[in-house]
């Protein structure tokens, strides 16, 4: 099923993006909106009612949000925090029914725990990755000011 759903998400990746993003901007494009809507939904569908048997309903909608949510900490645009919540998404899935194998729990917490997690990680990730560059930038503009850098003279720079 998810390779159903990938492949139609790769052919029409463009004009689900342009419906998504601007309705207005595809119906002025003459693109067919009611058309690619019902293919998001059908798309979703079978999507969301496998991941209810494993999951429920309450976790469903947290595994759809939060992957999405931890890509778009680090991505610059919609084409890579599909794929990376994509990818986080199967990630955390497999580590939770791993685990949850290993120890004869249910899936559906620690799929979720894992997700979590996840998106811990890469926000604290990113917040320090901010906050060094920020420190950086500060101190380098704090530098001390040399004896060459008195000397300079606005002179235009010609020498004769």
């Amino acid at each position: 099923m998810s390779h159903l759903v990938g492949t139609l998400v790769t052919v029409a990746y463009r004009p689900l993006l342009y419906v998504t993003a601007d309705a207005t901007a595809a119906r002025a494009a003459r693109l067919n909106i009611p058309l690619y809507k019902r293919l998001m939904v059908v798309l979703t569908a079978p999507v969301v009612g496998s991941a209810m048997q494993i999951m429920g309903v309450i976790l469903v909608a947290a595994i759809v949000v939060v992957p999405v949510a931890a890509a778009t900490l680090v991505t610059r645009s919609f084409k890579q925090s599909i794929l990376l919540a994509i990818l986080a998404a199967e990630f955390v899935t497999l580590a939770g029914v791993t685990v949850a194998d290993i120890y004869g729990i249910a899936a559906g917490g620690l799929i979720m725990l894992a997700a979590i997690g996840v998106y811990a990680i890469v926000l604290v990730t990113t917040k320090l990755t901010a906050v060094s560059l920020i420190q950086r930038l500060l101190t380098r503009s704090r530098q001390p000011i040399t004896q060459s850098d008195r000397q300079l003279k606005a002179d235009g720079g010609d020498k004769k």
